[in-house]
């Protein structure tokens, strides 16, 4: 989705929400008490504005000099793709007529997927900092319902 604000820049440019593409895949198998489910989900990475360089700026007419980085087209880079697997197994019990389940996983093979990247000027020198979305994680759950 291209969006236009002659307020920031002439061109048009992808809205930060952009993905180009998106699958997900979901299945889920009941064997006895226990239900197996997997998602697997991958999207061609969003936009974000790509620093070109750094240059020097002057406070005030005499102040302070400060460094800061120089961006390039809005939105004119792509993150790198996302893809993760989730699974669950859920087991099913009665407890004194209650029905009641557990367990979940997130991000099995543990995919660092980059949320967004951060960027700091020191020296001259851009410094890149990728700031990451939860690797595996464990996600315990006991649940009752009436």
């Amino acid at each position: 989705m291209e969006q236009r604000f002659l307020d920031l820049e002439a061109a048009q440019f992808p809205a930060d929400y952009d993905r180009t593409h998106e699958l997900k895949a979901v299945d889920s198998v009941r064997l006895g008490s226990w239900t197996f489910s997997g998602t697997w989900i991958y999207a061609t990475g969003r936009p974000f504005t790509e620093p070109i360089g750094t240059e020097e700026l002057q406070l005030g007419g005499d102040g302070p000099t400060i460094e800061r980085v120089v961006v390039g087209a809005k939105n004119g880079a792509r993150l790198p793709s996302y893809h993760r697997l989730d699974i669950a197994a859920d087991y099913g019990f009665d407890l004194r007529g209650a029905k009641g389940s557990i367990g979940t996983v997130f991000n099995l093979y543990d995919r660092k997927n980059v949320w967004y990247k951060e960027f700091t000027s020191l020296e001259g020198v851009i410094v890149e900092n990728d700031i990451r979305l939860m690797g595996r994680t464990l996600n315990a759950f006991f649940s009752v319902r009436f």
